[in-house]
């Protein structure tokens, strides 16, 4: 997984999405009892598309799709977009996820994290979110709290506006226009989430690694989850506190295991 590091969000290249024109559908003529073959004007129909293109029918109002954002520890932020109607059904981004995918300038101000990552199941295990036979994809962006980038309610709901507006921009154009709006920031009240609360494992470890390699390799991202008489040399040289790693796995009592993978990096790694 690449995050953005400061300034290190994706780049793109620019791409103009045209709208193209709603054809008009000709009526025919019908005949009337006088034998004239004029149409009444009441008769007069119209295309679903012609429909949609005037304002768009009142299923489509209402149905409409709304993006919360969750603002986690260490400036990591998720958001998703779920139907108005019902929160268990995923929006479609497919779109917007296209962009993201391309590099294209015109969602690189949203600075979004690659690849798109499943939403984590909440009901404790470390599965993903699913609709129907899909899984349900979040959006993701790291902000580098530790070079003072702003991680504010105010920010996060921003960042929730500018994405809900490039959906709304992007389904103009759609068979099904719909439009999306910003439904509000769920960070709960008792303050940023471990990361793990919404990501899986795995994401959990890419981001962890992008940010505090080194401190994973020395050990301090685990102090004090350690023997005791290695928890008495890390506070002789870090001092005591809470180990970096309940930021990120507030499920997990010893998230060490998900690391080893990079331990022949170094042959004196401190857990082997």
């Amino acid at each position: 997984m690449r995050a953005p590091v400061g300034n290190k969000t994706v780049k793109a290249k620019a791409a103009a999405v045209v709208a193209s024109p709603v054809k008009k559908v000709c009526n025919k003529k019908t005949s009337t009892k006088s034998g004239k073959g004029k149409a009444p004007s009441s008769m007069t129909m119209k295309s679903s598309k012609e429909k949609n293109k005037e304002g768009g029918n009142d299923l489509q109002k209402k149905d409409g799709d709304v993006v919360y954002v969750v603002r986690l520890r260490q400036g990591v932020r998720i958001a998703y977009a779920v139907k108005a109607s019902d929160h268990t059904k995923a929006a479609n981004i497919q779109d917007l996820v296209n962009l993201i995918r391309n590099h294209d300038e015109s969602v690189d101000h949203v600075g979004i994290c690659t690849p798109i990552l499943p939403r984590r199941a909440l009901d404790g295990t470390n599965n993903r979110m699913m609709d129907g036979a899909n899984f349900m994809r979040q959006l993701v962006q790291v902000v580098n709290v530790h070079e003072g980038e702003d991680d504010s309610p105010e920010a996060a709901k921003k960042w929730g506006t500018d994405i809900a507006q490039l959906l709304t921009d992007l389904s103009k154009v759609s068979p099904n226009p719909t439009t999306c709006s910003f439904g509000g920031d769920l960070t709960p009240a008792s303050g940023p989430p471990p990361v793990d609360t919404y990501l899986r494992n795995r994401d959990v470890v890419d981001i962890a690694l992008e940010f505090f390699y080194f401190e994973i390799i020395d050990g301090v991202f685990f102090n004090p989850i350690c023997a005791d008489e290695l928890a008495l040399y890390l506070e002789c040289y870090f001092g005591s506190g809470p180990p970096l790693s309940a930021d990120f796995f507030g499920r997990t009592a010893d998230p060490r295991d998900f690391f080893r993978e990079i331990k022949h990096l170094y042959r004196d790694c401190w857990w082997t």
